[in-house]
């Protein structure tokens, strides 16, 4: 700094002493000299300049080399100023994206490895199941061979009908299943307690004695915790019965409590029995003979296929056929006959299932059939019946 105010005060001066140096390539021995002609301003700054001058010495050739490329260079870094002027804020907004995107990528990197670790996992599994699989087809394929080859076989001994179906009957060790041993509807019990008190202490006294009986242990042997608490209460109704007769105040009022208590445990017995009969259809009705208790009668309700009578008027006939599903359209047709089937005529269709045929000769047996067109499936002309026409 102090030699650049000499130069502001001297320039000429001492750029033509320093040029001299410079252009002899000399070193002056005698300094005193240089002093003597170098004004009084820059006697403070020449100990600096004589120390940078072997450096200066050093480096201007290559200062004077590269000057050139500078020069050179200038206009791009004039163009380039403006950018490099606003590439500041973009340095500065970076860092948070810089840093945000490490843990992004951490976070993708920990998803894919154990998504890699869970495949990986089950492949051993997979793997031995493959081979197991691999060793067992031989065997299947084996046993399908066989399984073909016997089904001639098979086919040759079935019971062949007329139409070319076989009749197949699944038979158990000792029992066949068939419509008697698999019943459309479950067997009902019927509780039908008795009314005297007489009659009702020896009816629970047989039923425990039946539901109890060794023999029947493989049915009601889980019953058998229930009928204690009944013989303890049979024996105290006849006891509370037996003072009741006396007379004794109070006494009737006594009974009654024990009476309802007995009813109310033979009901609860026979819901458990009825539960046992629902779960195991096939013995049912063995397992209501032998309990004790009676079976209710329901009367089952069949629905012809086709049923006619007379109609309101001479001549005519109403008939009603068997409706079928709910859920499925259903046509229904009709037609008679005048001479027992032979010849037939066919009456006008129907959505419903009932109608009426009018224009009949009257004292004549007349014979009728029909025929259902369920879900677009029309079955044959079928369920025949006669009506002898007024």
């Amino acid at each position: 700094p102090t030699l650049g105010r000499g130069c502001r005060r001297s320039n000429l001066r001492f750029s033509r002493w320093v040029w001299f140096i410079i252009e002899d390539m000399k070193i002056f021995d005698d300094w005193e000299l240089l002093e003597r002609e170098l004004p009084s301003d820059f006697q403070t700054t020449l100990p600096t300049v004589r120390s940078l001058l072997p450096t200066v010495m050093t480096t201007l050739p290559t200062v004077m080399t590269t000057l050139p490329t500078v020069r050179s260079l200038l206009p791009t870094v004039m163009t380039t100023l403006p950018t490099v002027m606003t590439t500041p804020q973009t340095i500065v907004t970076t860092p948070q994206t810089v840093v945000t995107t490490p843990q992004t990528v951490m976070t993708t990197m920990l998803i894919v490895l154990t998504t890699i670790l869970t495949v990986m996992t089950p492949l051993p599994t997979v793997t031995t199941t493959i081979l197991t699989v691999m060793t067992t087809l031989p065997i299947v394929m084996a046993t399908l061979l066989t399984v073909m080859t016997t089904v001639p076989t098979v086919m040759a001994t079935l019971p062949i009908k007329m139409d070319g179906s076989a009749e197949l009957t699944l038979t158990v060790p000792g029992r066949l299943y068939d419509d008697a041993f698999m019943p459309d509807r479950h067997v009902l019990l019927t509780l039908k307690l008795k009314k005297s008190i007489v009659h009702l202490c020896a009816q629970a006294t047989s039923i425990v004695a039946a539901v109890g009986d060794p023999a029947h242990a493989t049915w009601f042997g889980s019953l058998s915790v229930q009928l204690p608490p009944i013989t303890t209460a049979v024996a105290a109704l006849q006891q509370a019965h037996t003072l009741a007769l006396t007379k004794v105040m109070g006494a009737v009022a006594a009974r009654g409590p024990k009476e309802d208590e007995l009813r109310e445990l033979l009901r609860v017995l026979a819901g458990r029995i009825q539960s046992l009969m629902n779960a195991n259809p096939v013995e049912a009705k063995a397992m209501l003979a032998a309990s004790g208790f009676g079976e209710r009668a329901v009367g089952v309700r069949t629905v012809p296929v086709l049923a006619v009578k007379q109609g309101t008027k001479l001549g005519t006939a109403a008939w009603r056929a068997k409706a079928g599903p709910k859920s499925k359209k259903v046509f229904y047709e009709v037609r008679y006959s005048l001479d027992g089937g032979k010849t037939w005529m066919e009456t006008q269709g129907s959505n419903y299932a009932h109608g009426q045929i009018e224009g009949l000769p009257t004292a004549t047996e007349v014979a009728f059939e029909i025929q259902r067109t369920v879900g677009g499936v029309t079955d044959d002309w079928h369920g025949r019946v006669t009506l002898l026409v007024r």
